[in-house]
């Protein structure tokens, strides 16, 4: 509904429009939701601190917390992920996983240096 109102009909159009990213993370958010029954402020939540470093997902799961980052596009700028930065804060108490959601060229989960990678389009839960 909101890329109809916003006028992406097509493929072109979402990959150059200005609120792609935001639009993502909307998507990621509802399929973390739907596929995995998360309970946003109970199992759900977001990290931003007063640097301005944030984290788009905590999923805390018993003693251990996804840290997850939605990307829109295919390629991962590294420079742009702040598990580095958040993850060390949680550590004593949980164990952490770091996970991209973005759209790669297939769907499989693909493990790369110190995170993960699927498109929760493809795979209907976190890997």
């Amino acid at each position: 509904m909101a890329c109809y109102l916003l006028g992406i009909g097509n493929a072109e159009t979402w990959d150059s429009h200005l609120h792609r990213g935001n639009l993502w993370e909307n998507i990621v958010l509802l399929e973390l939701i739907k596929n995995n029954n998360l309970v946003p402020g109970r199992e759900l939540f977001f990290y931003r601190d007063q640097n301005g470093v944030e984290v788009d997902f905590l999923i805390e799961q018993g003693n251990k917390i996804t840290l997850l980052e939605a990307k829109a596009g295919e390629k991962i700028d590294n420079r742009k992920l702040n598990f580095n930065k958040v993850a060390p804060l949680l550590q004593k108490k949980y164990q952490i996983e770091c996970v991209v959601a973005h759209t790669p060229p297939d769907d499989a989960v693909v493990k790369l240096k110190g995170y993960k990678s699927f498109n929760p389009l493809g795979v209907n839960v976190i890997p």
